[in-house]
């Protein structure tokens, strides 16, 4: 019997161990479609600004991986779909950041 509930504890803790890399797959796998997707667009966006091409990739660069290193998949999903405070408020920690 306590065998048997030390391999019951062990599956589950092995079904959530994959759980978990499953997620972090997924959100690694967003976080790098984000990027690759945001640069092109915000470095279109800031050249018709009048931003030189280098400057604006480099900017764009700085901002992806900032958004992406500090707000979780859920939250950066949320920016370009709303102009929440809260995106706002992200977005302008982005380019405080990338100065």
């Amino acid at each position: 019997m306590v065998t048997r509930s030390i391999l019951l504890c062990l599956l589950v803790l092995g079904v959530l161990a994959g759980c978990s890399d499953s997620r972090k797959t997924a959100d690694k796998d967003f976080r790098e479609a984000y990027e690759k997707n945001f640069v092109p667009s915000c470095v279109s966006s800031a050249m018709q600004s009048g931003v030189a091409e280098e400057k604006a990739r480099q900017k764009c660069t700085c901002l992806a991986r900032y958004l992406t290193g500090n707000y979780s998949p859920e939250k950066l999903a949320g920016i370009g779909a709303q102009e929440s405070p809260e995106a706002k408020k992200m977005v302008d920690a982005a380019f405080a950041a990338c100065k």
